[in-house]
């Protein structure tokens, strides 16, 4: 298993306790199924904001989205 965060550290690797590694995978690829599944799904809201409960100096979705224009928040350019 590896993990990549962009934080500190930057990464890690882990080896996984699993009996079999093909039950796992198949495990893996149907929760993946239901995923997309549940996005191919035209009823299914795609959230403006990603992880709210965090707070980012800078957000690319968030900018994409245009959070700052439909929450009332001024981006840092318009502030100064």
């Amino acid at each position: 298993y590896i993990r990549s965060t962009g934080g500190t550290p930057p990464g890690e690797s882990r080896m996984v306790k699993t009996g079999v590694v093909e039950a796992l995978a198949a495990e893996l690829m149907t929760g993946l199924g239901r995923l997309v599944a549940r996005f191919d799904d035209a009823q299914t809201p795609y959230s403006a904001l990603r992880r709210s409960d965090f707070t980012y100096a800078f957000d690319d979705f968030a900018h994409l989205a245009r959070v700052s224009e439909w929450s009332g928040q001024q981006d840092e350019a318009e502030q100064d």
